[in-house]
């Protein structure tokens, strides 16, 4: 929106200016806490590239230039630790943080003109997410040897499907779990999708609930806090590190929508996933060559009609 009026603010230190718009983010209640942070050291570490405040740059350029510097240098990981993500792939990200900021500065009255109009930072193309194949889903899902905390996180991811950061914001007042069924907030469509509970799920919850201590939130923190979505994929990791294959909490995110439609169809699979374009459901449909020639041998052997005889039957 541009501003309604032509007097400006004046801008006070960049520092400042940061400050004020993580509040604003954090107000918005669409980010989690380690999002806000990872945008207020991505932002400071451009404006280092940069060599001054990005609210002062004249063009996209010059902002340009020093995100691909930050990215080709590997200045910026989550832990730490360092990048293992392809360069296109931080760029987006940089990109989409500057782009937020100066919005938000433009929308303010801060800076005078905003440098992004439109945001240049195509995400870049992405090989085949990371998901299980329904062999593996089910021995996760049944394996008593993990942590009681491991197992309830398994199979709440597999039954519902749910990101990770609208996992870690459920509180017990969305669970019940005497009739097996789950509310969950998903704030990138802002809206709210009911999932049910397997019966299995339902009891490693109530043992967990047990255990719990004096929080709100279904999965917390050893500070009673809800528990970030970076602890939930180290804790994964780690044990996928045991197992010796990737296990990260979006691959159950997948792995539960190529059951679905495998066993149910791409309509329920687009209800439980909550996605409002069957579209994106269908990238969430993975199928391995052994399922693919199964489909074949049905059709040659005549255990599966073709699709014409089968619409035609049915009127």
């Amino acid at each position: 929106m541009p501003p309604i009026n032509n007097r400006f603010k004046k801008p006070t230190l960049s520092e400042d200016l940061l400050a004020d718009y993580l509040t604003y983010l954090s107000d918005l209640a669409q980010m989690t806490p380690d999002s806000i942070r990872h945008n207020r050291r991505w932002i400071e570490r451009i404006e280092e590239a940069y060599g001054g405040s990005i609210l002062g740059a004249q063009t996209a350029s010059q902002v340009n230039a020093a995100i691909l510097e930050v990215a080709k240098t590997r200045k910026v990981a989550y832990n730490g630790s360092p990048q293992s993500e392809d360069t296109g792939q931080l760029k987006f990200r940089l990109g989409r943080a500057v782009v937020g900021y100066m919005r938000w500065a433009y929308s303010e009255n801060f800076i005078q003109k905003n440098i992004y109009q439109k945001n240049p930072f195509r995400r870049p193309h992405s090989p085949e997410a990371n998901w299980h194949d329904e062999e593996r889903t089910m021995a996760l899902y049944k394996d008593e040897s993990f942590s009681l905390y491991d197992r309830a996180l398994i199979r709440f991811l597999i039954d519902t499907g749910c990101r990770v950061g609208e996992m870690c914001q459920i509180k017990l007042e969305d669970v019940d779990l005497d009739n097996g069924h789950a509310r969950i907030f998903m704030p990138k469509v802002k809206r709210l999708k009911d999932v049910p509970l397997s019966e299995h799920t339902c009891k490693t919850l109530k043992a967990l609930i047990k255990r719990r201590r004096h929080t709100p939130f279904l999965f917390h923190s050893r500070q009673s806090a809800t528990i970030s979505p970076n602890a939930v994929r180290i804790r994964l990791r780690k044990l996928g590190q045991k197992l010796g294959y990737r296990i990260n909490p979006h691959s159950f995110r997948h792995a539960a929508g190529t059951l679905w439609v495998k066993h149910h169809g791409e309509i329920q699979a687009q209800k439980l996933l909550g996605h409002v374009d069957h579209a994106a459901t269908a990238r969430y449909t993975h199928y391995l060559l052994k399922d693919l020639k199964e489909m074949q041998s049905a059709i040659y052997e005549g255990r599966l009609a073709p699709r014409e005889l089968v619409s035609a039957s049915k009127k």
